[in-house]
């Protein structure tokens, strides 16, 4: 914490639990500088009493020139002597340290609550929220996929499988701006439910290709990849914090990779390990198929560029261990892609395969589905016609 740069007029804390100073143990007070010589009207005691001066037994009140000033009394001293114990130790795990295994638990709990609640952190942090006059909580859509879940996982038993189905309508979503990327923008999907394997995954890759070609013209590029496909080597790394690698690898941050694995460096610079074999015999075994399909994509759809890109889907994770990285879309389980479009490169639609989100939801289903940004299609097709 940053209280005095931020400008914090007053803060007050317990040691109770975070510190580990047990029941009725002293709290914390911070009162910036500026306030350390006005006139405030406070409780005044011996204890905040200026220390040169406390045994002269004056008849006015000298503070002392901080936060001390507000004491009121000594504190306990065998209360104290637990706190200085427990700081101690702090002082020795080190703040970072405690951070990120603060962060694996949290990731843990997370993943073990996944049947309970399809929202992850990530997710509630894209949301829109307000509170309205009778104080619920409003929250604008974000994401269709989780309301389909949602709507559908309790009547799946009355409904004939496959399924296949679509939606369209706006989307507004909290997140970093950068280029290409609106908070707002108008979405089409379509979703198969109950059809498993590759045969599923061909024919809505085969409908995203046709509608994202028919829009959005000549320049399309999608980029495969699959959920887990680095999970074990992220975790054989030499580092202690396998989360904090996949983030690297997605940014591509060579110099921290080389250092950690360099059997990842390939995946850094081509998107492919320089042998399938290294990612384990079940992800090897996936990445040819995603090979074979990919170059049965690309002959019936030459007008569009296809590229499997693994490091672009590192933190799609389906390890617990790393569920601190997952990426965008948390509960994709299978194959992934992103599709861009236009000379910038502009993101206009993405899927895959998501059925631990019905698991979660008490519904066991396959299901695999996109979305399509319609907005930036039709923008990069006009950037395209100019002259």
């Amino acid at each position: 914490l940053q209280l005095h740069d931020w400008g914090v007029d007053f803060a007050v804390w317990c040691n109770y639990k975070y510190l580990n100073a047990g029941p009725g143990g002293l709290g914390g007070v911070f009162v910036h500088e500026r306030h350390h010589a006005s006139a405030l009207p406070r409780f005044e005691g011996w204890w905040g009493h200026d220390k040169a001066r406390r045994f002269q037994m004056e008849p006015r009140f000298v503070p002392i020139a901080g936060a001390e000033a507000w004491q009121l009394s000594n504190p306990p001293i065998l209360q104290l002597a637990a706190l200085r114990a427990s700081m101690e130790l702090f002082d020795a795990a080190t703040m970072p340290a405690l951070r990120r295994k603060g962060d694996r638990l949290t990731a843990y709990l997370a993943w073990l609550l996944r049947d309970f609640d399809i929202l992850t952190p990530a997710s509630r942090g894209e949301l829109y929220r307000f509170v309205d006059r009778d104080g619920e909580v409003l929250a604008l859509r974000a994401d269709f996929t989780p309301m389909l879940a949602r709507l559908l996982a309790p009547r799946l038993a009355s409904l004939s499988l496959p399924l296949r189905l679509y939606y369209r309508g706006d989307v507004v979503r909290y997140q970093e701006e950068r280029a290409g990327r609106a908070r707002e923008f108008y979405q089409l999907g379509a979703e198969l439910l109950g059809l498993s394997g590759e045969a599923a995954e061909r024919e809505v890759l085969r409908l995203f290709l046709e509608l994202a070609t028919a829009v959005g013209g000549g320049s399309l590029q999608l980029v495969l990849g699959f959920a887990g496909a680095l999970d074990r080597l992220l975790l054989a790394a030499a580092t202690a914090d396998p989360a904090a690698l996949a983030a690297a690898v997605a940014r591509r941050e060579r110099s921290a990779v080389r250092r950690a694995c360099p059997t990842l460096l390939a995946v850094v610079e081509n998107g492919l390990p320089e042998r399938p074999e290294d990612l384990g015999p079940e992800a090897a075994a996936r990445l040819y198929g995603l090979l074979a399909l990919r170059d049965e994509l690309a002959a019936a759809f030459p007008s569009a560029l296809l590229t499997i890109d693994l490091a672009e889907f590192a933190c799609n994770s389906l390890d617990p261990r790393l569920a601190v990285a997952e990426g965008e879309r948390p509960y994709y389980d299978g194959i992934v892609f992103h599709a861009h479009a236009g000379p910038a490169a502009l993101p206009v639609g993405g899927g895959g395969r998501y059925d631990r989100l019905f698991k979660a939801l008490g519904a066991e289903v396959p299901a695999v589905g996109f979305s399509l940004s319609l907005e930036r299609l039709l923008e990069t097709r006009a950037g395209e016609a100019r002259p």
